[in-house]
């Protein structure tokens, strides 16, 4: 994580027409209108809710909007796992 005043720099990615970028598991999508990149966010309405569920145009919209809803996580090693389970105190 950087300290106070320190630059992090982040890899710009292109879909669909979109420039955008993630920090910190955030969204933030390039506005041609600002000149600079914003965080991606949806208000979800409390109200109109919809037993068919979103159609097809609004989910490829939120989608663009805010990016898919899932957290990238690295699937750990077993014998990373086994030594570090067993290094610990209580195991001494």
């Amino acid at each position: 994580m950087p300290k106070f005043g320190e630059i992090k720099y982040c890899k710009v990615m292109h879909a669909g027409g979109l420039r955008y970028f993630y920090f910190r598991l955030k969204r933030y999508i390039y506005d041609k209108e600002t000149n600079s990149f914003i965080a991606g966010s949806y208000d979800t309405p409390t109200s109109g809710f919809s037993l068919d569920g979103l159609s097809t145009e609004e989910v490829e919209r939120r989608i663009r909007l805010v990016g898919p809803n899932v957290i990238q996580m690295s699937k750990p090693n077993i014998l990373h796992s086994v030594l570090s389970e067993f290094s610990g105190p209580f195991y001494i």
